[in-house]
């Protein structure tokens, strides 16, 4: 769910009057340029109760698990990814109000506290993963988390892992060859899971050209090398040149882009009597 303005909920966006109860709020609600961002209500003026939300949230300030800004919340867990720069965020509720009523909530989160950044014991306090599942009538959408693999806005594949796991690389789908960019996946199976997750395909443009750190005359590579590579690979040269003597000598490291053969630009020491010779296999 997407709003540009304040109070985006997952249940409610501004609740004045009557209250929330038992309700599951998952996906992800953001608030493009608005404050007040909740996984069941963005502002509550009344009671949230026995609710649970796993949701990812965006905006500006006043962001949180169960709501932007409580009145009453009771009996309520959350499992929350909160997106903000602003201030006034909570895995359960970014602010309370004056006079409010907190009490029995639960959150998961090593990074959030439980309003305002702070947690209260019997109020809005951490626990672990382990200790929710054994809480009873737990929905669904808590006992896995949802993986996604998306390729130009579209869903090429979905499953589900469990909390804290590793997606094995031989689950990651390929990604269409493109002749003018380079493609892979923003995640890895390096990544331990702990909520659910987009995982995108990034097209970056190649490089045609590698240039060597080492410089002559302070201001020119000494070495080029034309293929394919990408962003952010690095072309390696080492002077194995032995002092007092009029050769010069470099060896090459070149990233593999797949290519069997590069053309390599050199700059030499000087433009007389120039013989170049490159040893390769051993000849």
């Amino acid at each position: 769910m997407t709003t540009k303005k304040d109070g985006a909920g997952g249940i409610v966006g501004n609740m004045n009057l009557g209250y929330v109860r038992d309700c599951v709020s998952g996906g992800k609600i953001v608030s493009l340029t608005g404050n007040y961002v909740g996984g069941i209500a963005g502002i509550s003026d009344s009671l949230i109760s026995s609710s649970w939300s796993k949701c990812e949230l965006v905006g500006n300030s006043y962001v949180g698990g169960i709501a932007g800004s409580g009145y009453e919340v009771l009996n309520s867990y959350t499992m929350p990814k909160i997106i903000s720069d602003g201030a006034y965020q909570g895995a359960i509720v970014g602010v309370m109000q004056e006079d409010g009523t907190v009490s029995n909530n639960f959150f998961i989160s090593d990074t959030l506290g439980g309003i305002d950044s702070i947690s209260y014991s019997e109020k809005a306090e951490p626990m672990n993963y382990d200790a929710l599942t054994s809480v009873e009538h737990l929905p669904d959408i808590f006992k896995k988390l949802a993986i996604s693999f998306v390729i130009d806005d579209i869903v090429v594949k979905e499953f589900e892992v469990n909390y804290g796991d590793k997606i094995e690389k031989s689950l990651f789908p390929d990604i269409p060859n493109d002749a003018n960019n380079y493609t892979r996946w923003d995640a890895s199976e390096y990544d331990l899971i702990f909520f659910d997750q987009i995982i995108t395909a990034e097209y970056s443009p190649y490089v045609t050209t590698l240039e060597s750190y080492n410089l002559r005359n302070e201001n020119t590579p000494i070495i080029l090398v034309e293929g394919k590579f990408k962003q952010d690979e690095r072309l390696y040269i080492e002077n194995k040149s032995i002092d007092g003597d009029t050769e010069e000598t470099w060896t090459i490291s070149i990233p593999q882009d797949g290519n069997e053969y590069h053309l390599i630009r050199y700059l030499p020491n000087t433009q007389k009597n120039i013989d170049i010779m490159v040893l390769e296999n051993g000849k």
